[in-house]
């Protein structure tokens, strides 16, 4: 798909903002400690502040910590299944879809390579792994007590005292869980209603187009719907000949198309794919409300239980998944760049989703508050993943799908009432997108699926399958609380830095101010340095439960260790080496601290090869083989308050190699080089294998420079070189 020119890569996704080149919601670098002139603090805040206002008060960095936006390659889909006969690709749409409904031609694609039926290569290659995905979330729909209640529960007449003044409820039912749930027996039942969906009402699939609906209106650009059911009633009550009922679902195709893009990341991908089947099934459940009346023409849905709405596609989301799901930002015609799900359900905001015919209840009535909670792309990822389904959710059933969720949200405040003039809810925002943390949004099943794992790891004896549930049940635990430890650490460094640059803004006159300030400043930057560390842990723990290097999350930590060097390296030039030895020694610990953090992340092996650390790397090992050279890029590297820990001694050790024929400063090169050989082996780590050759190398190196002296110093004068420091 052929992409507009002139846009930033954020905008070339998710749209740009109207009458600019940009998104607005590229996130930030980090902000420590790289100083910033006026005109750019004005500039971040402005972009901060558009952001949390755009995303429901997060800023698209906080997304990215969070795990809901990334760019790194997830694990690809391997699901087994196939797709349900009711679903299946003959029964999509290749005419269109008159006379049982108004349009009576194709919808063209973009970019003029054919129609939007199933027989065009390109739409099946997009509609194929979103149908396999929707398939197997049916497949296991049994287990869910909710689906049981929908095919199988209580049908019961709503009380009138849970309508408003003047309102009838004639002909309103609400539907209840059974006491007793048999997954088995509803399994049975489920497959017969599929059955008389497929032969019955001869249910079918066709394309919806963002501007019109199936009856010929125009869609409500601001309000458009994704997904519609339908009978074909004018059809049937029109006289055209034909006197049976069909259903038919219509999904639109923009999500489609935009899996047709070649700029997605495989996130992208399998949150596309999940948004669309998400809408599938989400129809299917209407589909199998409309096969359940015994009279066609009643087009009113029940309410579930004690709910103030009636829509069982919106029951569904918020009984399989715990929340309604909701796009995080959205520009027509872009991709959206992730989920939220509210776990308030159904909110006074929410009422206009009422099926038609049906009314908005009270006692209890429409919730006054609406929770967020984004979702990270793990959620996506292992929804596509075989063992997922045939070992979690078998064993665990569906609280295992809440548990990838994060405890950070935010909330918006309403409040309402009801105007008896036009029988309509009116309300009104008090606050909006307050931010909440420390929140788990969906405890229960949370509790319900850690306790059933928990279970599985005191058992002695256990089968093949348990075992590989405990397993399953162990990484899944392992992986979120290690994605939590990342949150919770980059919020208190954050924290850290704040108060950092608060002291630093401190007038300092007096001596006692400057030694109280370098105190405290020295202070924020080891507690930021220690759960920096703990970030670098969390990350390198959750990439080994996911099988690959999370690339984009390296990058900023190694941005954040650089910056911090610097910063360190200026702060130390402000010591007074009289007073404040102690303050330096502390320094000069979170420096070998970050150096080892910085190893971690980064591999002289496998790098990422785009990086400034592969740059200075390549750089040593140049200076190295170029004599000529050699002095003035080492200069550089000392010179430079960012460079590693690792470079500044390999450059130093090198000065020492051009020096060893200069008289003047022998014992002062040998302390150095003492220096240098103790540092490099600071860093020998069993956790650091990919640096121990060439931390050997350069301490070979090292050692081989301080005999030398040790040679020249011998013979020039006739004696042993002194101990190191000696004066």
């Amino acid at each position: 798909m052929a992409l507009q020119a002139g846009l930033t890569d954020f905008a070339e996704k998710y749209g740009p903002i109207p009458g600019r080149n940009f998104s607005g919601l590229t996130p930030a670098s980090p902000a420590f400690p790289q100083p910033k002139t006026k005109e750019l603090r004005l500039r971040s805040l402005a972009r901060d502040a558009y952001q949390r206002q755009t995303l429901a008060g997060f800023t698209a960095r906080d997304l990215v910590n969070l795990d809901v936006i990334t760019s790194r390659k997830l694990k690809e889909a391997n699901l087994q299944n196939g797709i349900l006969p009711i679903m299946a690709r003959d029964r999509w749409e290749t005419r269109p879809p008159s006379p049982s409904w108004k349009r009576n031609y194709l919808y063209p694609m973009k970019d003029g390579t054919g129609f939007w039926t199933v027989d065009n290569p390109e739409v099946w290659a997009v509609l194929e792994p979103c149908l396999k995905l929707a398939s197997r979330h049916l497949m296991a729909m049994n287990c869910l007590p909710w689906f049981d209640a929908l095919i199988n529960g209580d049908r019961r007449p709503i009380p009138q005292y849970r309508a408003q003044l003047g309102e009838s409820v004639e002909g309103l039912f609400s539907y209840h869980v059974p006491p007793v749930n048999t997954p088995e027996a509803t399994r049975v039942i489920r497959d017969e209603i599929f059955e008389s969906l497929r032969v019955k009402w001869d249910l079918r699939w066709y394309f919806l187009s963002p501007y019109e609906m199936p009856d010929g209106s125009a869609q409500d650009i601001r309000h458009r719907a994704v997904g519609v059911t339908c009978t074909n009633i004018e059809e049937v009550v029109g006289g055209y000949g034909r006197s049976d009922w069909v259903i038919g679902i219509f999904i639109e195709y923009e999500r489609l198309e935009s899996l047709m893009r070649d700029d997605l990341s495989s996130s992208d991908r399998l949150l596309v794919e999940w948004e669309l089947s998400d809408t599938i099934v989400h129809e299917i459940m209407h589909a199998i409300q409309k096969s359940l009346f015994t009279n066609p023409f009643n087009v009113r849905e029940p309410y579930f239980e004690q709910n103030a709405i009636s829509e069982v596609g919106f029951d569904f989301q918020f009984y399989v998944f715990g929340g309604k799901a909701m796009q995080i930002f959205h520009r027509m015609g872009y991709v959206t760049p992730g989920y939220f799900y509210s776990t308030s359900y159904p909110t006074i905001r929410g009422i206009n989703w009422c099926s038609v015919g049906t009314i908005p209840l009270t006692n209890p009535g429409p919730i006054d508050r609406e929770v967020k909670f984004p979702i990270p792309v793990t959620f996506y990822q292992d929804l596509q993943q075989e063992e997922f389904w045939a070992v979690g959710v078998r064993m665990f059933g569906f609280p295992l799908l809440h548990y990838r969720s994060v405890r950070e949200g935010s909330r918006m405040n309403y409040q309402y009432h009801y105007n008896f003039i036009s029988k309509k809810y009116e309300y009104s925002i008090i606050s909006r997108d307050v931010r909440i943390s420390g929140i788990q949004p969906l405890h229960a099943p949370s509790d319900t699926f850690r306790s059933k794992v928990q279970v599985l790891e005191t058992m002695i004896n256990m089968t093949p399958y348990q075992r590989a549930a405990r397993n399953f049940g162990q990484d899944i635990v392992k992986s979120s609380r290690e994605e939590e430890a990342f949150w919770i650490n980059h919020a208190a460094q954050d924290a850290a830095v704040r108060r950092l640059f608060t002291e630093a803004a401190r007038p300092g006159s007096t001596e006692e101010e400057r030694a109280e300030l370098v105190v405290n400043m020295t202070r924020s930057i080891q507690v930021a340095a220690y759960h920096h560390q703990f970030m670098v842990i969390s990350t390198v723990s959750t990439e080994q439960g996911g099988g690959a290097l999370d690339t984009e999350r390296r990058d900023r930590l190694l941005a954040w260790n650089k910056g911090s060097r610097q910063f360190i390296f200026e702060l130390i030039s402000c010591c007074d080496p009289n007073a404040d030895d102690d303050n330096i020694r502390k320094l000069e610990d979170v420096l070998v601290g970050l150096e080892l953090c910085r190893m971690k992340l980064y591999s002289p092996l496998h790098g990422p090869h785009d990086s400034s650390d592969y740059d200075e790397f390549g750089e040593i090992i140049f200076a190295k083989q170029t004599p000529l050279l050699c002095r003035p890029i080492c200069n550089k590297i000392l010179g430079d308050d960012s460079s590693s820990m690792f470079a500044r001694c390999c450059a130093g050790i090198m000065v020492c190699a051009l020096d060893a024929n200069v008289e003047e400063g022998w014992q002062d090169r040998r302390n150095q080089l003492d220096k240098y050989i103790t540092m490099l082996n600071r860093f020998k780590s069993p956790n650091l294998q990919d640096w121990i050759p060439p931390l050997t190398e350069w301490e070979v190196y090292a050692i081989e420079g301080r005999n030398k002296l040790n040679q020249k110093y011998q013979s020039a004068a006739g004696q042993p070189f002194p101990p190191a420091n000696a004066s």
